[in-house]
Formats: C-alpha cells, sequence, structure tokens
C-alpha cells in the first residue's frame, strides 16, 4: 500500500472517529429527552443542571420551614380552642357564682337553709373552677405557662394552697422568621395565686353566705367578683386575638409555599409538548445519523480489506 493510499485510510478512519462521536452525543441526548418525557423531569439527577439543583434545594428548604411553621400553627390553634372552651366554661361558672351572690345579698339573714344551699353550691363552683383551671391539652397543662405541672397542684391541700405554681410567661409558637404568637394565658393572669386567687374569693363568699354577710355580699365579694368575671373574659379576647394571629400567619405561609412549589416546578419540571417535540427531532436526527455512518464505515471496511 502506498504512503498515499495509508494517508487516504487514516483520514477514513479519522472521520469515522468522528462520525462515531457524534453518533454517541446523539444518543447520550436522545436518552435524556425520553428520561424526561418518562419522569416529567427536567432535572433527574445534580449533573444535569447544577445551578438549578442548587436552586431547587434551596427552595425546598424554605417550603420545608414554612411547613414546620404550619404545623405549629396547626397545634397553637388547637391548643388555643381548647383554652377558649375552657375559659367559656369558667365565665359560664362565674356567671352562676354571681347569680348565687346576688341572691344571697337580697335574702334575709335569717333564712339559713337557703343561705347554706347558695354557700354549697358556691363551693362546688369553686372545684369546677380548680378543675378547669388544672385543665390539659394533649397532655400539657393549658394555665401552667411553660412550666409543665399543675398550676394549682395544691389547692386539694387541707387547709387549701391556692398558689399558682405554673410559669409565668404563656407559651408561644414560631409562625414565621422571628415572628412567635402566644398560644395560652397563664393561671395566675386568670384567676390570680395564693389569698388574691378567685378561688379564695370563693371560699369567702361561700363563708359570707354560710353566715348570712349580706352587706359583704353586696359590697366587696360582688365587687371582686365582677372583677374576676372580667379578667376571664378579657384572657378570652387575649385567646380569640392569637387564634386570628395563627390565622393569617397560616394563610401567608400557604400563599408563599404554594408559590415556592411554583418556582420548584419551574426549575424542576419538564415542559412535556416541548420534550416530546424535541424527542422526535432527536429520534429523526439520530437515525439519520446512524444511517450515514453506516454508509461511511461500510466502504472504509471495504478498502481496509483490499
Amino acid at each position: 500500500m502506498s504512503a498515499m493510499e495509508i494517508l487516504n485510510h487514516t483520514s477514513a478512519m479519522a472521520v469515522d472517529t468522528s462520525l462515531a462521536g457524534q453518533l454517541d452525543n446523539s444518543y447520550i441526548q436522545l436518552q435524556n429527552l425520553e428520561l424526561q418525557a418518562t419522569t416529567g423531569k427536567q432535572i433527574n439527577q445534580p449533573s444535569d443542571n447544577p445551578a438549578g439543583t442548587a436552586t431547587a434545594l434551596q427552595l425546598n428548604a424554605e417550603i420545608s420551614q414554612l411547613s414546620s411553621y404550619s404545623a405549629a400553627a396547626t397545634a397553637g390553634t388547637g391548643q388555643l380552642n381548647a383554652a377558649d372552651s375552657v375559659l367559656s366554661s369558667i365565665n359560664t361558672t362565674l356567671q352562676q357564682v354571681q347569680s348565687d351572690v346576688m341572691q344571697g345579698a337580697n335574702a334575709s339573714s335569717q333564712d339559713k337553709t337557703t343561705l347554706s344551699a347558695l354557700a354549697a353550691n358556691v363551693t362546688a363552683l369553686k372545684q369546677t373552677l380548680l378543675t378547669d383551671a388544672n385543665s390539659n391539652y394533649n397532655g400539657v397543662p393549658l394555665f401552667s405557662g411553660t412550666v409543665n405541672t399543675s398550676p394549682y397542684a395544691n389547692a386539694s391541700a387541707n387547709p387549701p394552697d391556692y398558689t399558682y405554681t405554673g410559669g409565668s410567661v404563656a407559651p408561644t409558637v414560631a409562625v414565621g422568621p422571628g415572628q412567635r404568637v402566644p398560644v395560652g394565658v397563664t393561671g395566675q393572669a386568670v384567676f390570680g395565686s395564693g389569698t388574691g386567687s378567685v378561688f379564695a374569693l370563693l371560699d369567702q363568699i361561700s363563708s359570707d353566705l354560710t353566715s348570712g354577710n349580706t352587706a359583704a355580699l353586696s359590697g366587696t365579694d360582688l365587687t371582686q367578683l365582677k372583677q374576676a368575671m372580667s379578667t376571664a373574659s378579657s384572657a378570652q379576647a387575649t385567646i380569640g386575638t392569637a387564634t386570628d394571629e395563627l390565622q393569617t400567619a397560616q394563610t401567608q405561609n400557604t400563599a408563599k409555599s404554594t408559590a415556592l412549589q411554583t418556582s420548584v416546578s419551574n426549575v424542576v419540571d419538564a415542559n412535556e409538548a416541548v420534550v416530546a417535540s424535541q424527542l422526535s427531532l432527536q429520534e429523526t436526527q439520530y437515525q439519520a445519523a446512524l444511517s450515514i455512518v453506516a454508509k461511511v464505515i461500510q466502504p472504509t471496511l471495504a478498502e481496509y480489506i483490499q
């Protein structure tokens, strides 16, 4: 074989190698498009789009954080609803006490039967208040602040001790960056503590009913009771405000999460119509490349054998 023939064969082989490389690239592109069509994703592994992958990871991290905020808001709303229900019961109980006080104040101090019955009823209502004050939600005291103990754990002692044993700060939940919402009120804020508690007040009212002290009943007892009722109503209003805050935060976080999910989809998801069109075109190009390579290789091999 002459030098010129060798040179011609070498050039043909170089052309064959170039075509083979192009065929490989075409096949890789075809496989990638087929994968996109199957998964519906344009990013199926980090190497497909490193920058897009980083963006998607960041967006998903933000979505995850919003999901945590949403879960906290849901749990907090449940706790607030429980507290609101108990406070409604407390307000009803205090209204019943007020009715007994006014009836006793208007009764004859000599009507021992009526006054004794009213006193017994107030004592029973005090026990109802104590039960409500020591209420739990999912195993956690509603009115102990951030302390996980009964707020009036020693109320059943003899003599009773109405000292508040909970925490001084209401619990909160995070619903956004730097945004926390209280999910309760402390027992001290609602019921007081020790001799200044509503429970001690009801003991005094019961005593005044028993003794027929109508002046005290219509005076200091009724005044302090109305203050206690106002305090309980204010606590319930505080719970309502916090519930509204959680609902607002929940709505905002849901909107943010939806927007972020759309952004992730724009980065990661494939456009089905575009992929289908590209896939069809790539299949055509690949088949054409196969045909060209087959035509080039056959004469090259024949010439080489000769």
